[in-house]
């Protein structure tokens, strides 16, 4: 039934994929309650289509391949936009026809027995996973293929329901036969009737078609079936399903004797498919399979349409048994970002973060949970000395001004707003005389503009507002849910601009929200949040600073409070007394500064960069200054690296402390302080700033900011943590890696160009010196199951990344890696067990450069030499291949003269390199998960 209700992508919470078109997605549509229309999405890298609609208060997206397109490569294709474009997916569901692998030990009960028409659901039994790659291994000496990677099992919400069917089918209280009548609404029901007991025929597997492909078994010899029980006209009416494994490749079978060979090396696999893997490489699924043949060559097109039917009832009779609100509470693929500053009613508080310093007057504000929390929280330090009250006035009328003529607040929210404005204006005035000491000045007109800000200055605000990407707003409290195991996630992110001679800094954050009892029994140590902060400064002038914001605390019983705050600091110049004590560690001559009131713990120096960042090589400064107040999480500029907006955590990248091992501890003290006191390690502005320097300091961000980190979020609406910390962290390392996977990371997930981890760590490989790194850093990923034949949504897979000859003649920037990649792959592979999947030398380029040397190769190949996969006793992998015109080759001739010179001196400085200190272990074991 069709509805005209049309909800976001954000809404739709279940993936039914069906990769056969013209099979799979009419049974599917009939299964839907209703089909909403279609909402908007962007297409710039999503050419999917959906059908949209609902199963039993369950949101449901469907989605197909194109006719003719199927397959894994083409699954991953599809689901990996559809899993971005719809961000709130909690199951996947991959349900369509399959090919029967009937076991050895045939059952007197029929029933029990892998017929044509039967149900195959994969079940992650007897400690074995649900889906196993049939393709993907290596061949034994003894003849025996040992299987290399499985496919991730469905959320256990699904397989625990799962169970429950089993037992209600056994009770007689499934309700399949009203769910297979869904089915004869279509005009062609004719397609799902049950093609008669005669054709369901399964031969001996030695035993080959007589005919044409696909066409029915009428020349074949009846002698040649296997002999076991016979369903019965009473059982056509019956769907029968059976739980157990499935075996998923890449290729169709069509062979008796293969597919019994694949039933027994995937542990006794009852289905055999081909979409499975490239589902899997983007979310975890179920898999449902209707049996449409015995994967011989007696397979046709007879049972297909009965198959596929079979398995989308089954489908809508497993989701009636996960209650629509539990699959809320599942981990979400992407966490939904919405633009632009938003109020709403019904919602506990607006999660918009700030940092600031919360001293002063307060007024609470006692809100229960279901009344409108959200506020807009002004945070102003000003570039001149000025009159509290008149300041914050005005920069209210500002917002008042955004917020009502943009018409994006309906009007008794915005009359709210503008009331819990109003009552911080007072609290200042019964106050006045904790900011008394700032004195009126002849800027105080300057300010009075602002109660006249043009509409183009008021518009290029908003759209500056609107830009930041990383305001996070849940439009219902019953969509609170906890992210994984109940930790919090957040982003901050920064837009600056000048308006009449005045900078202004937006800081938002984006931060997932938690039920409230959840919140509070996470983060108990944390009370009190600070909500949302702008900062204008004057870029002129003598400068002090005013802040105005509010704190939101939430407490144990439920209650929340709003807490408005007005704090007065001075800003210092660089070379002022405090920040040299500070730096310094001495805080007993800080505390004798205080004591005179010759500074304030609020001083801050010329760029606005508060003490706490200049203590962080000084464990008890750092303490000190904590517990006194200081803003653990605030991003401010530090004068080593004015291009960038930093937390105190990431102080450690202001001074080169490489060879400094002793600063470097002090360094790392400070903070693991702040990370248990509850620093944020999330918040950068930045791709480029990291607070992650080791694997000691990555470790420690793990296991003591759980609060904040969800390994499997996106960062930036792009990557999620362990792909960026694949991008972005110069060198990537195997102990890193462990360390993310280890705590939960998904080493399948993909990011927003459709590459997985091991797809992105083999694109920055581009560092010829640091080949055992490299090695290692790879060969876990493939050992922990990272799949080697994914593919980004351009159809670019690892294989041709790693084998594009990195030439200068054709890419000038990679001009230093040559064929490195390419080698170092094959290397990979190879130690891996996967040598069968190299590109052959013909089909190779090598070619070595001034950084890529012969010397670089066989280093990458010393104690290995035995797996050589090139032809012997040449200077090159392939001379023939390595340039065809003669001045190449006469260039490569030379260089390889100056190699031989230069040998013996590389050899020694890779002595000192610090990944060739041990060079037992590179030849010890191919196992580098330690």
């Amino acid at each position: 039934m069709a509805s005209s209700k049309q909800l976001s992508c954000s809404d739709y919470h279940v993936a039914w994929i069906c990769p056969l078109a013209d099979v799979e997605l009419l049974p599917a549509r009939l299964m839907l309650d209703e089909e909403h229309p279609a909402p908007p999405y962007n297409t710039h890298y999503d050419d999917n289509t959906y059908i949209c609609g609902s199963i039993g208060g369950h949101t449901v997206v469907v989605a197909t391949c194109p006719q003719g397109e199927t397959g894994n490569v083409n699954a991953g294709r599809l689901t990996g936009a559809m899993f971005r474009t719809f961000p709130n997916i909690r199951m996947a569901v991959l349900v369509g026809i399959g090919g029967g692998i009937p076991s050895s030990e045939v059952s007197e009960d029929p029933l029990e027995n892998v017929h044509l028409g039967d149900v195959v659901v994969g079940w992650p039994g007897d400690g074995r996973p649900a889906c196993v790659y049939h393709d993907r291994g290596r061949s034994k000496g003894d003849g025996h293929f040992e299987l290399v990677g499985t496919v991730g099992n469905p959320d256990w919400r699904l397989t625990n329901a799962l169970g429950v069917l089993v037992s209600d089918n056994e009770l007689g209280r499934t309700r399949f036969h009203d769910q297979l009548s869904r089915l004869q609404r279509s005009t062609k029901k004719r397609k799902f009737a049950h093609p008669g007991l005669e054709h369901d025929r399964l031969f001996k597997p030695t035993y080959s078609h007589v005919g044409e492909i696909r066409s029915k078994c009428v020349g074949c010899d009846p002698a040649e079936l296997v002999l076991r029980p016979q369903r019965t006209e009473d059982d056509k009416d019956t769907l029968v399903f059976h739980r157990g494994r499935i075996a998923t490749g890449n290729a169709v079978i069509r062979d008796g004797k293969l597919r019994d060979e694949i039933g027994v090396r995937c542990y006794g696999a009852l289905c055999v498919e081909m979409e499975a893997a490239g589902v899997d490489v983007n979310r975890q699924c179920l898999v449902v399979r209707g049996i449409s043949d015995y994967a011989d060559s007696h397979k046709s097109d007879l049972w297909k349409f009965y198959a596929a039917g079979r398995a989308a009832a089954f489908t809508r009779e497993l989701l009636s048994r996960v209650q629509p609100a539990a699959a809320w509470e599942m981990q979400a693929v992407v966490h939904t970002q919405i633009s632009g500053f938003v109020l709403a009613d019904h919602i506990p508080g607006l999660l918009l973060a700030t940092q600031g310093q919360a001293t002063g007057l307060s007024q609470p504000s006692h809100k229960s949970q279901h009344d409108t929390l959200g506020q807009a929280m002004l945070s102003l330090d000003v570039a001149q000395k000025a009159e509290n009250h008149s300041l914050l006035k005005i920069s209210i009328k500002m917002f008042q001004k955004l917020y009502l003529k943009e018409g994006i607040v309906p009007g008794d929210a915005a009359g709210r707003f503008a009331s819990k404005l109003a009552s911080i204006l007072k609290s200042v005035s019964l106050q006045q005389d904790h900011i008394s000491s700032v004195q009126l000045g002849r800027d105080v007109e300057v300010l009075k503009r602002y109660d006249r800000i043009s509409p183009r200055d008021l518009k290029r605000l908003r759209n500056i507002i609107k830009s930041s990407h990383t305001v996070s707003v849940n439009d219902d409290a019953a969509r609170f849910g906890a992210v994984g195991d109940g930790r919090l996630t957040q982003k901050r992110s920064m837009q600056v601009a000048n308006i009449q001679g005045h900078e202004i800094r937006i800081m938002l954050v984006e931060r997932s929200s938690a039920p409230h009892g959840q919140r509070w029994r996470a983060a108990r140590h944390r009370k009190t949040e600070t909500i949302a902060k702008v900062r204008i400064t004057q870029t002129f002038g003598e400068r002090a600073f005013i802040t105005a914001y509010i704190h939101y605390i939430q407490g144990p019983d439920g209650l929340q409070t709003l807490n408005p705050v007005i704090s007065v600091g001075r800003t210092l110049p660089l070379d002022s007394l405090i920040f040299e004590v500070v730096e310094d560690g001495d805080v007993d001559q800080l505390r004798h500064l205080l004591a005179e009131r010759r500074f304030s713990l609020r001083d801050r120096d010329t760029n606005g960069t508060p003490l706490l960042h200049y203590a962080m090589y000084q464990p008890e400064m750092c303490r000190f200054l904590v517990e006194n107040g200081a803003d653990i999480d605030e991003l401010a500029v530090f004068h080593y690296m004015p291009k960038y907006h930093l937390t105190p955590l990431l102080a450690n990248k202001l001074n080169d402390f490489e060879e400094d091992d002793d600063a470097l501890q002090r360094n790392r003290e400070c903070r693991r302080l702040l990370l248990h006191t509850g620093a944020d390690p999330t918040i950068t502005v930045s791709e480029e700033t990291s607070a992650v320097v080791d694997v000691d300091t990555l470790k420690d961000i793990l296991d003591n900011g759980k609060l904040f980190i969800d390994l499997n979020d996106w960062y930036n609406d792009e990557q999620t943590l362990l792909i960026n910390h694949t991008a972005h962290s110069g060198g990537y390392r195997a102990d890193m890696f462990a360390a993310l996977l280890d705590r939960g990371a998904d080493i399948h997930v993909r990011d927003n160009s459709g590459r997985t981890c091991l797809h992105v760590a083999v694109i920055k490989a581009q560092y010829c010196n640091r080949v055992k790194q490299d090695v290692c850093a790879l060969m876990l990923l493939i050992q922990r199951g990272a799949n080697i034949f994914t593919s980004d949504i351009h159809g670019r897979s690892i294989f041709d990344e790693a084998y594009e000859c990195h030439d200068d003649r054709f890419r000038p920037l990679a001009k230093s890696m040559g064929s490195y990649r390419g080698d170092l792959w094959d290397h990979v592979l190879i130690r891996c067990g996967l040598g069968e999947h190299i590109r052959p030398p013909e089909e190779r380029i090598y070619h070595y450069t001034e950084n890529y040397t012969e010397a670089n190769f066989r280093r990458l190949w010393k104690g290995w030499d035995h797996l050589f996969p090139y032809p012997r006793g040449t200077s090159s992998p392939c001379p023939v291949l390595l340039l065809e015109d003669e001045s190449g080759d006469d260039e490569d001739e030379d260089e390889d003269e100056d190699e031989e010179e230069d040998d013996e001196e590389e050899d020694d400085e890779e002595e000192d390199d610090e990944d060739e200190d041990d060079e037992e272990d590179w030849d010890e074991s191919d196992n580098f998960d330690e």
